[in-house]
């Protein structure tokens, strides 16, 4: 079997230096270094392509069936802890990793083995830090989107298929409820609408914009669901309020209303503007302006 402490100890003798030097200084040996160890130091493999595979396949039969225990693997995680790799260390990294691609019998294996495994909170919590901000205000090139664009075209989407059971989706129902949903106002929705806000004065805002959603244009046509009437500034109490300002806009009731339940401040500051320029701030006929039209 090759011996890897035996080679660097009889490198060492004939470089005429010290064992933990080695490491530092790799020039004259007569095999390359074609990446790194468990922990992190280089590796050596013969240059003749045929004794290098013959130390990969010697390498890879030792290592089948190791496995670490929960002490070692601490031990291996503390060590590493804090070190960033240098940037010559991830090139080698992502070289060696292009173009590779796992046998389905690996893939089995890794599915296998992390089946039923769950990281603890403390852990996503970690990984939730380091990953913070990471992927924000990131622009990717033309080129890349094409990349990208080209490496999906003809996949299928990673559900295509298949379907939650019912606990899963009781589950996922039950994370996005109350506080823990990201679009929580405090309760908001579960509070009354003004008394002012009644069906007559919903249908003087709808007549006031010609019956047509604000957002896709689509002109309202008897027998269809009626346009929701939007409160642009998200109150309930506009209509009574003393510091509201009572806009309206009508939208369609299921695509463009439910729209603006996300990034709130955009769809406020988007439909008071048309309404100041276009209508002079005026949203809705009064009584006697509806009995007129």
């Amino acid at each position: 079997m090759y011996d890897y402490g035996t080679q660097m100890q009889a490198v060492s003798a004939r470089m005429g230096t010290a064992w933990g030097s080695v490491s530092k200084d790799l020039s004259g040996l007569p095999f390359p270094v074609l990446g790194y160890g468990t922990q992190g130091e280089e590796t050596m493999m013969p240059k003749d392509p045929i004794k290098a595979e013959e130390y990969r396949k010697k390498m890879s039969d030792t290592r089948k069936g190791m496995v670490f225990t929960e002490s070692h693997r601490n031990n291996l995680s503390l060590a590493k802890r804090g070190k960033p790799l240098s940037e010559e260390h991830r090139k080698s990294l992502s070289i060696a990793g292009k173009g590779r691609v796992f046998l389905e019998e690996t893939r089995n294996r890794i599915s296998k083995a992390l089946k039923g495994k769950r990281a603890t909170d403390e852990h996503r919590h970690n990984l939730s830090v380091a990953n913070k901000g990471k992927n924000l205000g990131i622009i990717r090139s033309q080129e890349t989107r094409r990349k990208m664009s080209l490496a999906r075209k003809g996949k299928p989407g990673s559900m295509v298929g298949k379907h939650h059971s019912k606990e899963t989706k009781r589950k996922l129902s039950e994370s996005h409820k109350g506080d823990r949903c990201y679009n929580w106002k405090g309760g908001v929705s579960f509070e009354p609408y003004c008394p002012k806000f009644t069906k007559e004065f919903k249908e003087r805002v709808r007549a006031f914009f010609g019956y047509q959603c604000r957002e896709c244009g689509h002109v309202w046509q008897p027998g269809e669901t009626r346009l929701a009437v939007h409160h642009v500034n998200f109150r309930k109490d506009s209509c009574c309020a003393d510091d509201a300002i009572p806009l309206f806009v009508p939208l369609c009731s299921n695509r463009c209303h439910s729209r603006t339940n996300h990034n709130c401040a955009f769809w406020e500051y988007w439909f008071t503007e048309m309404i100041n320029r276009l209508y002079g701030g005026k949203c809705y006929f009064t009584k006697e302006e509806m009995n007129l039209s």
